[in-house]
């Protein structure tokens, strides 16, 4: 989705310029990907989207800590925001447990609740799959890495040239795997001596810490 709210609201040339660019985008992932009728699920998903950031705060309002300490208990969700089943989505997210919620922008859960229930099923699925797309693109065929390179990286970012595939496999791995990986590479290049010493240096700094601070 477009980096925040003024993207799909402001009144400019130029985000006016970056809103069609991304609605040609969407388009061309899901034709990229195989699923059929594209520019009608673009405008779907984009109309969806901007009916979402119509109901959020601005940036400004966002970053005011003084309207962030909203506590909303679970079942303040189901009777402030109806729309959305709450206990399933808590469920799923392996939050059903939890007690209570720091709610950052109430008036955003309760409209944008309201959505779930008003807006047709399909535009959700579209917007669920182009996301996904989205999220998984730079490691997908090339036509749809770099379609997905040119309108994140070079128009909304202004960078001319992808990182090789290589590299972004790499940090793929180590961003997913990066424990797994370190683990092997401690194995074979962190001796037992070398890591008894750095044990020594973090201790002396803690004690150093201690006596300082």
């Amino acid at each position: 989705q477009l980096p925040n709210r003024d993207y799909y609201l402001a009144d400019s040339p130029h985000m006016k310029e970056v809103r069609e660019k991304y609605r040609v985008h969407i388009a061309r992932m899901f034709e990229l990907a195989g699923i059929a009728d594209g520019p009608i699920r673009a405008e779907r998903v984009y109309a969806l989207e901007h009916s979402i950031a119509e109901k959020q705060l601005s940036l400004a309002e966002s970053q005011d800590i003084h309207k962030a300490n909203n506590v909303w208990t679970p079942s303040d969700f189901s009777s402030k925001a109806p729309g959305l089943d709450w206990p399933e989505f808590f469920r799923a997210a392996g939050l059903d447990k939890q007690k209570s919620f720091i709610v950052w922008q109430p008036t955003a859960f309760t409209a944008e609740s309201a959505l779930v229930k008003s807006e047709d099923i399909n535009a959700w699925k579209d917007l669920l799959a182009f996301h996904l797309l989205e999220s998984y693109g730079g490691l997908l065929p090339k036509a749809i890495s770099d379609e997905r390179f040119a309108f994140n990286g070079t128009t909304l970012m202004g960078v001319t040239q992808q990182r090789p595939r290589d590299i972004r496999g790499v940090n793929l791995v180590n961003g997913i795997l990066g424990d797994a990986v370190g683990q092997i590479y401690a194995r074979q290049y962190f001796s037992p001596e070398a890591k008894a010493q750095v044990e020594a240096l973090v201790a002396n700094l803690k004690a150093a810490f201690r006596a300082r601070l």
